[in-house]
């Protein structure tokens, strides 16, 4: 037996923004209830801006995960410095550099990926 669940995404940063928040085009969204942010859009204060206007507490966000190699959705990963323990998926395809910088970070928890899992 199988049973849908419903996710609610918050869309933290797009071209698009709601009424106070701050827009760009780039990308990134939190998945509510699984403490997943999806991509870091373009740069880290407007991430900041809107996460904080979304009442999220940077210290709920359990795991990072990356789309692809682009500025546009990568830019403001620095926001890793201000979580927790946190584990950031990449795929295996992103530079070595990107992901030894991730990786240096001690409170990140690296994961490469290379198929759906």
């Amino acid at each position: 037996m199988s049973r849908k669940v419903g996710v609610e995404l918050k869309i933290l940063y797009d071209n698009d923004a709601l009424k106070g928040f701050r827009r760009g085009f780039v990308f990134s969204c939190w998945v509510e209830g699984k403490n997943i942010l999806f991509d870091t859009g373009g740069d880290l204060a407007t991430l900041m801006f809107n996460i904080r206007k979304f009442g999220i507490d940077l210290r709920d966000i359990e795991k990072i995960v990356l789309s692809h190699e682009h500025g546009d959705h990568t830019s403001g990963i620095q926001i890793i410095e201000y979580c927790g323990e946190v584990k950031v998926f990449v795929l295996k395809s992103f530079s070595k550099q990107f992901k030894k910088q991730l990786s240096e970070h001690p409170n990140v928890r690296l994961r490469e990926v290379d198929e759906a899992e």
